[in-house]
């Protein structure tokens, strides 16, 4: 046999087919793909010190590695300017390919990097080994190392922003209105930076029978639900409710910006409520009906009373309903209310409303009572009469995941000064969209996105509403409330998870009263043992807020511990005399006497104090459809246990909730583990705090493996051209 080699056109065709071949494994790629995203794992991790040029360790500064201009990883540094820690294998893990030359920079200052750390291992001892780097040293990439490295920087001064030091205008205040136990007030809208711009807080307060004046500011009643300010020159008023008949009132009122810059004091204007307070109730409705029934609906028709019983007209309507039983006084709390109720007519006039939101073939029943201008002016409960709604039908129904078909309804959240919001709700109770709704001064709560909120008897929430008690519950002995008492309605409405509610307290009774500023709690009002409870909260003195997350509606205020006064002190005793020995017999010793230690009462534990200390996310910088850890460290400055509710955030949205116990004097860490699908940048955030997570897309592993095909059939066709032979005769 005699081997023949293939001509010169063959070979040239074979390596033409080739190279084809190799270019269309490569430019099949996308363009927008060719870019390096991410580097391929394991890393090249790093640890060490960052300090300044003039010696200092940078506390708290991120390390960040870059290569060709690509962020490749991060880290922060502890409060001795160490990143990372080789005991707990914790390291800014640098990603990239082996030769890369990685410039690190400290809070986006280029470093130097001036000592480099090599592990070394002899016998069986492990050590470090540091040696000095020259300025024009550079870090080259190289996965699985571990390398220690120090680097200095040199902070940049930044230029500082012009503070904002000019305060609102003084308000000019009048009177506009006064009964028997309400004043209005009127006023013209101050603003941000003199008369410019939009204020963020009003502080009005009154005195019975004497001027508000800058020396007596701080011992007059603070009004409660303030309206939030409206632009410079716009018509401001609010009412000054609960206030005693046939008495002289003035009042003043102070505006504060962002900062917060507080204005001058304004006038203090006086009014004198008239001699009797309306104490007449509306009249209660005893022609309600039912008809107008569908599927989700029923409509209900009455005649409206008055404000005053029969006359007038009132100021709202309050309409509940059950499923299966009749609406009464004892069950009033429980049932859920409509939202949307109309305002009241004229008495007399025909009045009619559409209760939507129901379940199809189901008997409900309706009741309703009337309130006048005084919130306490209540009617009693009107008659109950029932309705049912007609079967389901195929229209108007949605599925997915939220438990399964059904109407998707509204939960609308009403609070006093006509604040209000609504949020669509699942049949099954849970919230489709995050509610989040405030009194300036007064309350703020908020409602996650999926968080289930349903009422006593398990039907979704239709309604929220708070109203601020004027002749609360008393406090237990040795407490003070310090802040407005809210009823929330309907009582025994749950939420899982918890929901966080922040109120507000009274800095003037903090003033005035002798009380343990750590002491501040939220705490409930149980009816049946008329008895309030604490539960785990956290102080803000700043913003003068006392936050807790609470799993149920009823009535909630802050409570605080007098302190008693210190005991006077007692006389200086009479030296006592000298005690007479007798003698003993020769046999028995004599006996001392033996002093009783005094007994001390023991000190109350302080109350749980509970904040997150540390935030960290690791890795910092993943690919798309990767995990990641996020350690939250939090700690209680208190003495009593207490229960700390995180609430992880991802690019502002709440994305999990845990809670944890913790020790007084301890500190707790709680994981999440967090994915993300899609490339870019993550706000992670937990109370306050808050680090970046960075995703990458996959398109760099598409390269190489396109790079890598190409590679292997050009090899093929060149092995196949030196061995291609043919056999002649």
């Amino acid at each position: 046999m005699k081997a023949v080699k293939p001509g010169k056109r063959g070979c040239k065709l074979l390596l033409l087919g080739a190279a084809f071949i190799l270019a269309i494994a490569l430019l099949g790629i996308p363009a927008g793909m060719a870019g390096a995203q991410v580097g391929p794992v394991p890393a090249h991790h790093y640890w060490g010190q960052v300090t300044t040029t003039g010696g200092q360790p940078a506390s708290e500064v991120e390390v960040t590695a870059w290569i060709d201009g690509e962020f490749r990883g991060s880290i922060t540094t502890d409060t001795s300017g160490n990143y990372g820690m080789v005991s707990l294998a914790y390291y800014l893990a640098v990603t990239g390919y082996n030769g890369d030359i990685i410039e690190f920079r400290v809070d986006g200052v280029v470093a130097q990097e001036t000592r480099l750390g090599i592990e070394i291992e002899e016998d069986d001892n492990r050590y470090w080994e540091w040696q000095d780097l020259a300025p024009a040293w550079q870090a080259v990439f190289d996965a699985e190392e571990t390398n220690g490295l120090d680097l200095v920087y040199t902070p940049t001064t930044p230029t500082p922003e012009e503070e904002d030091e000019t305060s609102p205008a003084t308000v000019t205040l009048s009177i506009s209105n006064v009964t028997g136990n309400s004043i209005t007030l009127s006023w013209t809208a101050p603003g941000d930076d003199g008369s410019d711009g939009k204020a963020a807080q009003y502080d009005i307060r009154y005195l019975e029978g004497v001027a508000v004046t800058g020396s007596n500011w701080d011992t007059a009643t603070q009004a409660s639900g303030e309206p939030t300010p409206k632009s410079a020159g716009s018509s401001e008023s609010f009412t000054v409710m609960g206030l005693d008949g046939s008495t002289t009132y003035y009042f003043a009122i102070k505006t504060a910006d962002e900062i917060p810059n507080w204005s001058a004091i304004s006038n203090s204007p006086s009014g004198t409520t008239t001699g009797e307070a309306d104490t007449t109730r509306p009249a209660a409705i005893t022609d309600l009906s039912t008809g107008g029934a569908t599927t989700n609906s029923i409509t209900l028709s009455w005649t409206a009373p008055g404000d005053d019983d029969d006359q007038g007209k009132a100021a709202e309507y309050d309409i509940r309903y059950l499923r299966g039983s009749a609406v009464t006084e004892s069950n009033w709390n429980t049932a859920t209310q409509a939202s949307g109720e109309p305002t009241p007519k004229s008495a007399g006039s025909s009045e009619s409303f559409t209760v939507t939101g129901l379940s199809a073939s189901t008997t409900y029943y309706f009741a309703i009572k009337t309130r006048d201008e005084v919130p306490t002016n209540l009617s009693a409960i009107s008659n109950s009469p029932s309705g049912t709604t007609s079967a389901t039908t195929t229209a108007g129904l949605t599925g997915g995941g939220n438990g399964g078909g059904g109407v998707v309804t509204t939960i609308k959240v009403k609070l006093p000064g006509n604040i209000s919001q609504e949020a669509e709700i699942t049949p099954h109770g849970r919230v489709m969209e995050a509610i989040n709704i405030s009194i300036s001064g007064v309350l703020k709560f908020t409602i996650a996105k999926n968080t289930r909120a349903n009422t006593a008897n398990g039907d979704p929430l239709k309604s929220i509403i708070a109203t601020i008690l004027t002749d609360p519950p008393r406090a237990p002995a040795g407490k003070i409330i310090i802040s407005p008492v809210l009823n929330f309605t309907p009582k025994g409405a749950t939420f899982d998870p918890p929901i966080l509610m922040v109120l507000n307290y009274d800095s003037a009774i903090v003033i005035s009263k002798n009380v343990d500023k750590n002491s501040f709690t939220i705490a409930f009002y149980d009816e049946e043992t008329a008895t309030w409870t604490p539960v785990a909260s956290k102080i803000d003195t700043e913003a003068k807020t006392v936050s807790a997350y609470i799993s149920h509606f009823t009535t909630f205020a802050i409570l605080a511990t007098v302190v008693a006064p210190p005991p006077p002190t007692p006389a200086t005793p009479s030296p006592a005399p000298e005690p007479v020995i007798v003698s003993a017999p020769p046999e028995a010793e004599p006996s001392e006497p033996v002093e009783k230690p005094a007994t001390v009462a023991a000190a109350a534990p302080r109350p749980a104090s509970i904040t997150v200390t540390d935030l960290v996310v690791n890795p910092n910088f993943i690919v798309s459809g990767g995990e990641a850890d996020v350690f939250v460290d939090v700690t209680n400055t208190g003495e009593a246990e207490g229960i700390y509710y995180a609430e992880l955030k991802i690019n502002g949205e709440v994305e999990a909730t845990k809670s944890i116990p913790v020790f007084g004097g301890e500190t707790e860490t709680i994981v999440f583990s967090i994915s993300k699908d899609v490339a870019g940048d993550y706000i992670v955030e937990i109370e306050g705090k808050s680090t970046t997570l960075k995703v990458a897309g996959m398109t760099r592993w598409i390269l190489i493996a396109g790079i890598l095909g190409g590679a292997f059939v050009l090899g093929l066709l060149i092995f196949l051209l030196r061995k291609f032979v043919f056999v002649r005769g």
